[in-house]
Parts: structure tokens; sequence; C-alpha cells
């Protein structure tokens, strides 16, 4: 019996499309994202991080200026979770949903400027017992070139809404997104979320500071292999980067990044698009249980994405092709974020469309496993994930 006033009937609701939206950004919007997630505040003369804010080697000439973070993708969910509870077949209190874990696939270079047309789509719901599991595919298209340009995967946790369906749910997994803007969904074995997690950025009126991470579905950390030196990678290494001490157990992290946010940080992400008033008003954050309002989950991901650009592939954003994250718990702004880093062995791949780009040859395909915590609460973890990078060979 569905708790807490809520109703699910998947029968209605997946397959719904729940937003559809036409945005047309500039540089400046492209700028403005990479700012409000920390690009350029620690060292406002960093040459690597000016190329995310602005053009500082003319190239406005050539119809170039500012080089796009894959993160920016996220910004074409505007208007989701606003939408979503006027889905058929969905009857809850917003206040009690989370959004748990989100995937951002770029099929295309993001350009720096354009007109995107995306459809939000419902490809899944699952009983989860305390909770609903609710999966929202994110098609986003370049409306000058009709190329499919990127994919969000946005899961939610929606709780008290369980035991809706009969008999246990099989194991969630992730949607193959490369079938094209019209294809239909098709899976791959590997799991979204696990049914022991309720974790996730707040959306709405409840606390998730007793959430706590579940590591049935993301891969931690092996240990490298010693038989590949670092300087046959198809990434240089960052020489800004230092070793961490330890994650849970494993081996060290071979890279660290760590920033300081701005007191005013989710005031800046805000900008982007989303308003929900838990980043922005005090009252709304203390009914949540929060001294304070707290950062956007979405905002942690872009400052992970630019600590894997900054360590793995410096100045080319581009490389990354995937990027999965977990949330597990809130941060508050003005809190240091600790992003580490452990990267595999590159795969090659034959010749064919890889992340937007069609040549022969083989492409590298590397995939790194990330955990961003925050150094003031003793580094409590409070995003996890993986991201995969293609070789700079492919993409030149």
């Amino acid at each position: 019996m569905v708790g807490d006033g809520s109703k699910i009937d998947p029968s209605k609701a997946v397959g719904h499309v729940v937003v559809e939206t036409e945005i047309e950004y500039t540089e400046r919007d492209v700028a403005m994202y990479a700012l409000s997630v920390g690009a350029g505040l620690s060292d406002p003369l960093d040459r690597m991080e000016l190329d995310l804010v602005c053009d500082i080697e003319g190239r406005y000439r050539s119809g170039y200026s500012v080089r796009t973070l894959p993160s920016f993708a996220s910004c074409f969910i505007a208007g989701l979770l606003e939408n979503m509870p006027k889905t058929p077949g969905l009857s809850y209190d917003p206040s009690l949903l989370l959004h748990g874990e989100h995937v951002i696939e770029v099929l295309h270079p993001l350009p720096t400027s354009g007109k995107v047309r995306s459809k939000s789509r419902i490809v899944d719901i699952r009983d989860k017992g305390k909770g609903a599991l609710i999966v929202i595919k994110t098609q986003s298209v370049d409306v000058n070139t009709g190329r499919e340009l990127c994919v969000n995967l946005t899961s939610c946790f929606l709780r008290g809404a369980g035991q809706f369906a009969t008999g246990r749910a099989a194991p969630l997994k992730l949607p193959v997104t490369r079938g094209g803007a019209g294809g239909d969904v098709t899976w791959e074995g590997r799991s979204l979320s696990s049914g022991k997690t309720a974790g996730g950025d707040v959306t709405g009126s409840s606390s998730s500071s007793k959430l706590r991470p579940s590591s049935d579905s993301m891969p931690m950390p092996r240990k490298r292999e010693k038989t590949r030196s670092e300087t046959s990678r198809p990434f240089p290494p960052s020489p800004t980067t230092t070793p961490s001490s330890n994650f849970d157990g494993q081996h060290p992290a071979p890279f660290v990044w760590e920033e300081t946010t701005l007191l005013a940080q989710a005031l800046l992400f805000r900008l982007c698009g989303d308003v929900n008033p838990i980043h922005s008003n005090m009252e709304v954050a203390a009914k949540a249980g929060f001294n304070r309002p707290i950062l956007h989950g979405l905002c942690t991901y872009g400052y992970a994405a630019r600590a894997i650009v900054r360590c793995c592939c410096p100045g080319h954003p581009e490389c990354i092709r995937k990027l999965h994250g977990r949330f597990l718990l809130h941060v508050f702004p003005g809190e240091t974020l600790r992003t580490e880093i452990w990267r595999g062995n590159g795969n090659r791949h034959k010749s064919g469309n890889l992340g937007g780009e069609v040549g022969g040859g083989d492409h590298i395909v590397e995939q790194v496993t990330f955990r961003c915590s925050v150094k003031e609460r003793n580094y409590a973890a409070v995003l996890m994930g993986t991201a995969e990078l293609i070789s700079l060979q492919a993409r030149l």
C-alpha cells in the first residue's frame, strides 16, 4: 500500500512526456554555467579555467569563444521536476522527491551557442518497497542541425511511495542512449540504483542528513594495474594534482582536486535555471531540516566534471563522453569539495560513431571513478560516480 498519500500507476506514467522545451543559449550562458560550478573562482588568472569563461586568444573571429563543459547539458532538463507532479498516474508530495542519480551522455560535442529542443519522458518506475524509483530520459536535439546532442538520465527516489506492485521488482538497468531521438529504449546490464538507498539531492522539504551511500550499483575503485605506465595513457596527468590518503580502505587516489565553494554558490547556480527555493530560501531550508539553504546537487556534479577535466584531460572538456553520478549527501555553500579520481585502463574501440566523431582507426576509451567529499565534515562523501573519456586523438 502506498503511504503518505502518494499514488503510483506505472501503466499510466511510463512513456508519458513530462515536458518539452526549446532553449536558445549563447556563449554568455555557457560562461555563466562554468562560473556557477567554480571555474576561475580559485584563481581568476588560471588560463585553463579562463578557457571556460572567456575568450583569451581572440578566437571570436573564427566563431569559437569558450569551451563547453559536458555537464552544461544538465541545463537542458529545465522544468522537469516542476512538471512531474502533472504526470498521469503520479500523485505525490513534491517534498518527498529526491534526486538520486544523474547520467549525461554526450553524443556530439556541445556547441558554445545554439538552440536545443529537449523532450523528457518517463522510461521506468520501480517499486523499491519503501519508495518508488522513477527514471526520466531527456533527449536533446540541435534545432539547427537536427543532430541529437546529448541524453540526460534523471533517477529520482520518491519516499513513502512503494508497495504499489505485486512481487519483487527486477533490478533496474541503464537505458542505452545511442538509438537516436526517436528510438525505443533498450537496456544494458548495469544497475542504475539499488533498492537499499534513498540517498540523493533534496528537491523538496525533507532532510537528507540521515541518508547513507549504497555500494550495490556503483563500481568501487580497484587497484590499478602496475604493468601499464602512466606515460602510455592517452590522457596525461596534471602536475597540479596530488595523491589522496584513503578511500574507505581502498588504495589512494592518484588525483585529487580540492576547492572551496562560495557562500553565494547556490545563488550563482540558480541563474542556470534551477530555482528550487531550498537553495535560496531560509524558511524552506529550515522546514527541510537544514539550518541554511543547501547547494544544488547538479552544482556538485558540475564541480566533479571540472575536476575530471582538470586532472585527466586538461583543457579538453570535450573528451568526456559520459558522466554518471550518485548523490549521497547535501553540501552547504561555502564548504570545501574534495574530488578524488581513480583512472582505469583504456579500452580500444574500432572505428565508428564514438561521442559524435566519425572516423577510421581505433579509439581509446578510459573509465575513471571519482568521489566528492566535504572537508569540513570529516570528508563525508556527497557524490560518487564514473566517467568515460575519449582519447585526444579521437577528438582531433
